[in-house]
């Protein structure tokens, strides 16, 4: 299809959706073209002034593409939120074993539950498992003073 001036002229130079179709199409088959050569001759083909058509082309600011796009809304998924008492997080981890603490709470729970022992969130490199045993940890070290304090 030849993209001529008429075409456009004929619709008060709006360019219809048909036309810019035909213009992403010769802009892909010439991103997997090889030769400055095969480029030339699928332009002869594909347009009224090949030299034309690539000046204009190298006019756009692709930078100023970006904002002509319109961003599609993202939905964003509501995040529960968790908040534990200190003394509930030590008897969920004096009752439960490691494994089973990991197989019930999420890494967000685990977060939450590690805020309210430490008072600071974990660091974001630490998985489900560095944040449980890092709680375990302190459970254990709490019970063991507990004991020798008697």
């Amino acid at each position: 299809m030849c993209i001529a001036k008429e075409q456009i002229n004929k619709h008060d130079n709006i360019v219809t959706k048909e036309q810019i179709y035909e213009f992403g199409r010769i802009f892909s088959d010439i991103n997997v073209m090889d030769s400055e050569e095969e480029i030339y001759q699928y332009l002869n083909e594909k347009t009224e002034d090949p030299e034309f058509f690539c000046a204009q082309c190298a006019k756009i600011n692709k930078s100023k593409l970006k904002l002509g796009s319109r961003k599609k809304k993202r939905f964003s998924v509501k995040k529960e939120v968790y908040a534990y008492q200190k003394e509930e997080v030590i008897s969920i981890f004096e009752k439960k074993s490691l494994s089973e603490i990991l197989a019930e709470n999420s890494k967000a729970q685990l977060a939450a539950m590690y805020i309210s022992i430490y008072c600071s969130k974990p660091l974001s490199k630490d998985n489900k498992e560095s944040i449980a045993q890092a709680i375990k940890g302190y459970v254990h070290d709490m019970a063991r003073a507990k004991s020798l304090l008697g």
